[in-house]
Parts: C-alpha cells; structure tokens; sequence
C-alpha cells in the first residue's frame, strides 16, 4: 500500500503505481491518464495518491507528513482540482469543464504543478467533452490530468486518444480480505461473506459492512435464483418486483442484476454458440441501463422496471433451451 495523507490509502494495484511513480521520478508522465476499470477498486484513491506524490516535497513516493501531503488529506490542497457530476445532475457540463480549465492553466499557488481529477468521466457531455479535449490537445505546461471511468467505450474517442490508458483490475481477494480484517467489529463469517460477494471492489465492501445491506443481498441474490432456475411463478415475480421496488431495495437489486448479467456475458463469450447469447444478454443489459436511467431522470414506477428485466431475463432463460420460466402452478 502506499500512504497518501494520514488516513487514505491505496489498496493493491502495487504494480501500476510503482511504475507511475517511475514514470514521474523519471520526468516521464504524461500530461493525460484515463484510469479505467471496475467500479470502486481504487482508481480515483490512486489519482489522488499520484497527484499527493507529484507535489509531495519528500517524492517520488508521499511522505503523508509534508504540507502538501496534510492538504491533500484534508482535500485542501490549492492546486488539486476535482471535477465531477454536480449533486442534481445527471451529466458533468461545459461550464464545470471551462472552470476547471481556467484554473489548470494557471500558475501553480503552492506546489510547481496543478492536478486535476475528472471522475467519472463518461459523464461528460458532448460540449463538456470537446472543451476537454481542447485543453488535452494544448496542455499547459507543469499539468497532469486523469480521467477516471469504469466505461471507457462510452468516452469521446478523440478524447480517449489524447490520455495514456491505465487498467486497473479487480483486487485479489487477498487483498480485499486483508483490509476488511482490518475494520472494527467484523467477525470472521461476516469477513467472508463480504470478501465473497464484493467482487474485488473495495467501496462493495465497505458498503457492505452494513449488515443490513449484506442481509438484503443475500436475500436478493437467493429469490432471484429461483428466478433463473425457472423456479418462480409469474405472480411470484411480480410480487419479488414489487417487494424490491423499495428505493433503497431496488439500487441493490439492479446492482445485483448488473453484475449479474456482466459475469454471464464473460461467461458466454468463451462459450459455444457465444453469438447469439451473448447478443440475447447484451440487449437485456441494454435495456436494464436505459430502464435505471429512466427511473432516476423521469421517475418511472420502480416495480414495472423490475417486472420488466425479471420477464425478460425468465424469456431469455426459455429460448436456452431451459424449463419454462413460469412452472405451471398457477398465477399464486
């Protein structure tokens, strides 16, 4: 691990960083980064943590105890700047874009380079965008800028082209066991469970340290078995969507159904006849992201959005050649 500060720290990825901070001991950074992977592994923490070194007056590697270092702890730091999607919106704009600009290209106020952070930047809209990528084409000098994502595909291309990519991978449940021993209070079959269903993703755990989200999971993941395995009579499925149509049930259920269909699409893709699976899976996929976005956007009925994805993943599960998805017992 590798101490930014006096409390955060990033967890696995020792190879990437390593080699970062011989990139910039070396005066080879580059003046763009797109840090892409799964969501919540680390890539934001270890943007902050190369920004910390970059300034830190005992580098390559952050001493924790310098002023640069205490500031960037306290999230204070002058020369740091973060740029997100604002609290009410729903994409990161131009004019958040513009501000961040103007003061990169600024001389430095306490440190002989300026940082920023752009997180999640598949957020960007197409204006945001294009005035990102004027400053990436013509950088100013001392400047280091990192886009985080865990959907890179979804970035403007050009954008994309002007930044060195970085991978960051799902830590090792080695890894992800070693920090959650590490938290107050967690006993051993909790640990488990939490390093099980985490999925090499550090904020996952974390959250998931609340045991009443633990508990909503696996009951989730156990109803939504019966689901697949064509166990569920079609009024049983609508009574599982409407008993997750709850607000904060139904962000664990279509988190759940998320990773869900992402692991059977790695799945499929290996698989005989990976074609048209894979095909079936991505369009459900497709249709659970425009259903989510819609619940949040325009507020449609949880439960039908639910009822939807739960209908067509059953009819999917059918034309696999599996048991019909509503046994016939009835609509109770």
């Amino acid at each position: 691990m590798i101490a930014f500060g006096a409390t955060e720290r990033v967890i696995g990825h020792g190879a990437i960083l390593s080699r970062l901070l011989a990139e910039m001991a070396a005066s080879r950074l580059a003046h763009a980064y797109l840090f892409h992977g799964p969501v919540g592994v680390g890539k934001a923490t270890a943007a902050r943590a190369l920004a910390t070194a970059l300034f830190c007056e005992g580098n390559p590697e952050p001493c924790g105890k310098c002023p640069h270092c205490v500031k960037m702890d306290a999230g204070v730091h002058a020369d740091f700047l973060y740029l997100g999607m604002a609290e009410g919106k729903t994409r990161i704009v131009v004019d958040q874009v513009r501000e961040v600009a103007r003061s990169i290209s600024l001389t430095p106020l306490e440190s002989k380079w300026r940082a920023a952070l752009v997180d999640d930047a598949h957020l960007l809209n197409e204006q945001a965008a294009n005035a990102l990528l004027k400053t990436l084409e013509e950088p100013p000098p001392n400047t280091l800028l990192i886009l985080v994502t865990d959907r890179p595909g979804a970035i403007m291309p050009t954008l994309r082209s002007r930044c060195r990519a970085v991978r960051f991978s799902p830590l090792a449940d080695s890894e992800l066991a070693a920090w959650v021993a590490r938290q107050p209070g967690v006993t051993r079959e909790v640990a488990v469970e939490v390093v099980k269903r985490a999925m090499g993703s550090v904020r996952r755990a974390a959250a998931l340290l609340d045991e009443e989200l633990l508990a909503r999971e696996m009951r989730f993941q156990e109803e939504f078995g019966r689901v697949i395995s064509g166990e569920t009579t079609l009024a049983g499925l609508c009574a599982l969507a409407e008993y997750w149509s709850d607000r904060e049930r139904f962000v664990t259920a279509t988190t759940l159904l998320g990773t869900w269909m992402e692991e059977r699409i790695r799945s499929a893709v290996t698989g005989m006849g990976a074609g048209r699976e894979v095909g079936a899976l991505l369009e459900i996929k497709n249709l659970a992201e425009t259903l989510v976005r819609q619940v949040h956007r325009f507020n449609v009925n949880r439960q039908l959005v639910l009822e939807a994805l739960f209908i067509q993943i059953a009819k999917g599960r059918n034309r696999e050649g599996g048991n019909s998805p509503f046994p016939n017992k009835g609509r109770g």
